[in-house]
């Protein structure tokens, strides 16, 4: 498994942070990190989770909240912390994961890479990251649920 916390540096012209599986470490430009990177931004066939999106901020995430989704590829959350720089505002980061067959697992381990790094996410954005992964995981399910209600309904509406 995979995993990658990226974040700003607090100072203005600190480096970039990186939690890789566990391992916090300033960006350094090693293999390992370059490597990385590369999962910072959303990878080619990631989709852009819009209506999720524009769900979860109206319940309260951060209004720079962008997820991406790809069931054979992986999770990707960009947002901002609740944690600020020096300046005062908050830092951007992003979560890769490519397991996205464990929600909670994958919310927590997040939080756990965020903790290990002494910064703060929005409990919002997390809790919209597991809610992703829980529909992703279960939409064959949702969908045989949709389809069966409205077939009831057609059936109910024809009968009466």
């Amino acid at each position: 498994m995979k995993a990658i916390l990226s974040y700003q540096n607090t100072k203005s012209n600190g480096r970039d942070i990186l939690v890789i599986n566990g391992e916090m470490s300033e960006y350094r430009g090693s293999n390992e990190q370059k490597e990385a990177q590369k999962f910072t931004m959303p990878i080619e066939g990631m989709r852009p989770q819009k209506l999720w999106v524009w769900w979860f901020q109206k319940k309260g995430a951060s209004p720079s909240l962008r997820l991406y989704y790809q069931k054979h590829k992986g999770v990707l959350l960009v947002s901002n912390l609740l944690s600020i720089d020096e300046v005062g505002r908050r830092m951007v980061y992003t979560f890769y994961s490519d397991d996205v067959n464990k929600p909670l697992y994958v919310r927590k381990l997040m939080e756990d890479y965020c903790s290990i790094s002494g910064v703060k996410p929005n409990p919002k954005d997390s809790n919209a990251l597991e809610h992703l992964l829980l529909f992703h995981k279960n939409k064959k399910k949702y969908v045989f649920i949709s389809v069966t209600a409205v077939l009831l309904l057609l059936a109910l509406c024809i009968i009466l």
